[in-house]
């Protein structure tokens, strides 16, 4: 019986854990998939899924250290509301929007940029060949 408890101890760690894990993944991973989607969709210089994966990647990276980045930032430094009362909530998360909405603008930037050079690329092999 002494044996059993251990690994019921484990268990319930792990599963602890995982739900954790499945926390700080999912939304990443949900905004990764949109973002490629809405990539994917909204470009007219897409024409493929992997294409938008590199801004999708970018940005997804950049919108989580720059939300982590700002959140310190409120806590430590920011004083909004000592200043503008209740609307300095209002002010920091329209600035917070306008950072993400910008890191969104340069990753498709970056999409299209990628895919211009392979498109260059190709043009170039294929005028390399009929020569």
């Amino acid at each position: 019986v002494r044996l059993l408890m251990p690994e019921q101890y484990e268990l319930n760690w792990i599963f602890s854990h995982l739900t954790k894990i499945i926390g700080l993944v999912s939304f990443p991973l949900f905004y990764f998939l949109s973002l490629a989607l809405l990539y994917r969709v909204g470009a007219t210089g897409i024409r493929q899924m992997n294409q938008a994966v590199p801004g999708a990647v970018f940005t997804t990276v950049l919108f989580m250290l720059t939300t982590y980045v700002f959140a310190i930032y409120i806590k430590n430094f920011a004083r909004y509301n000592v200043l503008y009362g209740s609307i300095g909530s209002m002010i920091l998360l329209m600035i917070w929007v306008n950072v993400n909405v910008v890191l969104v603008l340069l990753g498709n930037e970056l999409n299209l940029a990628i895919a211009k050079i392979h498109s260059d690329n190709r043009e170039k092999k294929s005028l390399e060949n009929t020569k």
